[in-house]
């Protein structure tokens, strides 16, 4: 498994190159399983295999159902197409919180993505615009500072700009009306396992297709959601959960042929995903359902291949595995896709920058402290006293050499 770190792996060489393995040893992944490879290719070499799963994601707001029916309100929430509707929404949850049972009671209305204060993912999307259909994505090439701007293909800084002001207001005027953790910027936990302990009314997730049915299942409550807005398919992502030969192996046929197995074969695909049959889980018209007392379990995107398993029970039955590989694959593609960047030049400034972000961002993104010009100023100058600039700098050679 290659986890988020491909590009220091290879500039490492901790990979073999498979170029000359894939025809002969893995005839089913060169047939089904290479359209997002380039994102693991470096000066023509492929490194890894990427999973094949869901890569065309989007920005999805989740909700627990339960409570929606309870207050009558499952209509209104699958309509908010913008924040200020949200807004309304969340409130009546909120002045509601006293009418419901206490099992639907929640202390958060609007939870946290991550452990890092982010209530509203930053990474390359524009929030600032009331209307949903008005907030743009972009890629950020792997980097959480910045973006390519979709306006101007210049790469720039994100987390000071004018759309992250504007979220970091809103979630400033959200806090204040208690619609967020007091210690979202501290908490260390993650989303679903504070949805699955019950602290959270709704939250937002980077997700794919199928999202309320996985979040189902990984929380153990009812949940619905709606797309907020559209990401697709980036190499940063498509490089993450890939499968590679480390370069001393000793038998690099018999590996890639191993690896066409779990990439090729449904019965392989369903025992690393779902366990054993009867012992761990269960087939009910053709969707898995867990058992109480198993003995395994894994996440389904770190596997060979999602879309030979069977999905989890939910509304469209079997037929989501279906309609999951026709959504991959329709993904909107960043006109950066395979741009693999070895960042490993401005490491020290990545590594200062990232502290100045540590001291600033878990409080704004968390609503905590209000956006002033001389607060953003101020966190504005201290990244690029750490090197900011040069990590624009560095970012937009690249993206240059790309389109030249």
């Amino acid at each position: 498994m290659v986890p988020w770190n491909f590009a220091t792996m290879t500039a490492q060489n901790m990979l073999l190159p498979l170029n000359d393995y894939l025809d002969e040893y893995a005839p089913y992944i060169v047939e089904n399983c290479m359209k997002f490879t380039d994102a693991c290719v470096m000066d023509g070499q492929i490194l890894a295999i990427p999973t094949f799963r869901l890569f065309n994601t989007a920005q999805y707001l989740i909700y627990r159902k339960d409570v929606l029916e309870a207050l009558d309100l499952y209509d209104e929430a699958m309509a908010v197409d913008s924040w200020s509707a949200l807004e309304t929404l969340l409130l009546k949850v909120k002045d509601a919180q006293d009418t419901l049972p206490e099992e639907l009671q929640t202390p958060t209305i609007f939870g946290q993505q991550n452990g890092s204060g982010s209530v509203v993912a930053y990474q390359g999307v524009d929030w600032a615009p009331d209307k949903w259909s008005d907030n743009r994505s972009a890629d950020y090439l792997g980097c959480e500072y910045i973006w390519v701007n979709p306006d101007t293909d210049k790469v720039e800084n994100h987390i000071t700009d004018a759309s992250a002001v504007g979220n970091y207001q809103r979630m400033y005027k959200w806090y204040h009306e208690g619609l967020i953790s007091k210690d979202a910027s501290t908490s260390q936990e993650y989303s679903d396992t504070l949805m699955a302990n019950g602290q959270f009314f709704c939250y937002m997730s980077n997700a794919e297709y199928g999202v309320a049915t996985a979040k189902s299942n990984n929380t153990g409550r009812d949940l619905c959601a709606i797309k907020v807005v559209d990401i697709g398919a980036t190499t940063a992502y498509c490089s993450c959960f890939d499968w590679g030969l480390p370069s001393t192996c000793e038998n690099p046929e018999a590996a890639v042929a191993a690896m066409n197995l779990f990439f090729s074969d449904r019965d392989v695909a369903n025992l690393m995903v779902w366990g054993i049959e009867g012992r761990d889980y269960e087939v009910i018209d053709g969707c898995a359902q867990r058992l109480e007392g198993r003995k395994y379990e894994a996440l389904e995107y770190f596997q060979g291949n999602q879309f030979l398993t069977y999905p989890a029970v939910n509304p469209e039955g079997a037929a989501l595995r279906e309609n999951q590989f026709i959504d991959n694959d329709n993904a909107p593609i960043s006109p950066y896709f395979g741009l693999v960047i070895d960042n490993t030049e401005i490491a020290n400034e990545l590594t200062a920058v990232k502290n100045v972000f540590d001291k600033y961002y878990p409080t704004l993104g968390a609503g905590e402290v209000e956006a002033t010009e001389e607060l953003i100023a101020k966190f504005d100058k201290e990244m690029n006293d750490a090197g900011m600039d040069k990590i624009l700098a560095f970012y937009q050679a690249a993206c240059d050499d790309w389109n030249s």
